[in-house]
């Protein structure tokens, strides 16, 4: 086997193995980071780092995790350094992320008006991530702890506390929604 059929034959495993996971990575990105370029940007690295990795012999039993667990750690790294570059910007400062029509998008638009995105947005990375995992990607609590890097028992507590999260952003909606049918 010459030198281009074995980089040749490398990429077309990437390409067969975890390039079908990038609406996946895509998808999470954008709820993570709240704005289609740096979604665009964090779903580059991540896949540029497992190439990477995986060009130099590193060994891959369940790619999804992995690259979800490669987009994690780019995504805290980049936070760590432009934290680190920036003073505080205040949420009023945040642009909301442009959403395609997904039916999560029009579901926040015509029910909860925008208290959901708000709470997923506000509330701590590492609750946000559990629950996307979890709840969009349907990953099992073993694969968010490989993932995170952390135990099995630290993902439910981080997934029960980030849906008690949106549940009081519910609650808080429909006080308001009643509020304001009163007021009429």
């Amino acid at each position: 086997m010459g030198l281009f059929n074995f980089f040749q034959s490398h990429e077309v495993v990437f390409e067969e193995r975890f390039l079908i996971y990038t609406n996946d990575i895509y998808r999470t990105a954008l709820r993570l980071t709240g704005s289609a370029d740096d979604a665009d940007d964090l779903t580059q690295e991540t896949f540029l780092k497992a190439y990477e990795a995986f060009s130099q012999g590193t060994k891959v039993v369940a790619p999804k995790p992995w690259l979800f667990k490669i987009m994690r750690n780019t995504f805290i790294n980049q936070r760590r350094s432009l934290q680190s570059r920036t003073e505080t910007v205040s949420l009023e400062d945040i642009h909301e992320a442009q959403y395609h029509e997904t039916p999560e998008y029009l579901f926040i638009l015509k029910g909860l008006e925008g208290k959901l995105h708000h709470a997923l947005q506000t509330m701590p990375i590492e609750y946000r991530l559990a629950l996307l995992l979890c709840d969009s990607e349907g990953m099992s609590y073993a694969e968010i702890a490989e993932v995170m890097q952390c135990p099995v028992g630290t993902v439910r507590s981080r997934i029960n506390r980030a849906r008690e999260i949106v549940k009081d952003a519910v609650i808080e909606s429909n006080r308001e929604k009643k509020s304001k049918k009163a007021e009429y």
